[in-house]
């Protein structure tokens, strides 16, 4: 990356810290658990929260699995190209090209996915046309004149390369791809990196370079790129609040989970012990009136 897009430590952009921010600011205003709902092991995350709290997990974990992918693959989180539009959830570059990558938590749901629509338990959402969307936004970046440095000197124009949009289902039941559209992947997040590490070479060192700084510089705030090759900063070590606040409250709900499987597991050996002790009696009585 050039010196002209340089980044700071403090413009830290994390997988789902929107999705993250929205959850913390609802529970801010839902009561803190009672001492009985902690002893049973109820979940912190209230119900207005929980869309939120699963779809920036999803995010996360969906970030996580890019990152296996080495060094020869970055990402960038909440890509903002400018301020009319939303962030682009994330954007990854790599050998295989450019994609922009959508997470949907969809727990339990059955997706089917057509040429024209995908449905979710029968309901047409509009993911598809949404992923088209925001690639076409990246792709605008890609094509247009690069802007004159600092320096003076023209930059060097971005390669010619596509930018797929990539859809990630997470949590879903059953994904079933009936004629899936041509231009937009759907995929499960277990198969995201496999499917990755497959794609054809068409994006190698100096062209990958030169479109990390197209993107960079296109952003109205700066990136933060993600990856085992990115270079290590200061914001490897200061994380923002908001990520901090969100890990404390994921712990929360993992030892909630805990708890509830503490309760069961003492359930089902009780239970046994109950089923035992009544058929040592009902033998008992069988022997006796033998």
């Amino acid at each position: 990356m050039s010196p002209d897009t340089a980044l700071a430590p403090d413009s830290l952009r994390e997988p789902g810290a929107a999705a993250m921010a929205q959850c913390l600011a609802v529970q801010e205003r839902t009561r803190p658990r009672s001492a009985w709902a902690r002893l049973v092991g109820r979940s912190p995350v209230c119900e207005d929260a929980l869309p939120w709290y699963v779809g920036a997990v999803a995010e996360r974990e969906v970030a996580a699995r890019l990152r296996r992918l080495g060094p020869d693959w970055v990402s960038a989180a909440g890509v903002r190209l400018d301020t009319h539009a939303p962030p682009v959830e994330l954007v990854l570059v790599g050998p295989g090209g450019v994609y922009t990558v959508t997470t949907k938590f969809l727990q339990d749901a059955r997706v089917r996915v057509g040429s024209l629509r995908l449905l979710v338990d029968g309901t047409r959402m509009p993911y598809v046309r949404a992923a088209r969307e925001e690639a076409a936004r990246i792709r605008s970046v890609l094509s247009a004149p690069p802007p004159l440095p600092r320096s003076g000197h023209p930059a060097p124009p971005a390669p010619a390369v596509a930018v797929t949009p990539l859809i990630v289902v997470v949590g879903a039941r059953r994904v079933e791809l009936v004629d899936p559209p041509r231009d937009v992947v759907v995929l499960r997040d277990r198969a995201l990196t496999r499917w990755l590490r497959r794609r054809p070479r068409i994006l190698e060192g100096v062209a990958r370079a030169i479109v990390v700084d197209r993107l960079a510089a296109a952003a109205s705030a700066p990136l933060v790129l993600s990856g085992r090759g990115a270079a290590k900063t200061e914001t490897d070590l200061t994380r923002p609040p908001d990520v901090v606040a969100f890990a404390a409250l994921r712990r929360q709900v993992r030892n909630a989970a805990a708890v509830r499987g503490l309760w069961l597991a003492l359930f089902i050996l009780v239970a046994a012990a109950v089923l035992g002790l009544g058929a040592l009696h009902i033998e008992g009585l069988l022997g006796f009136t033998g």
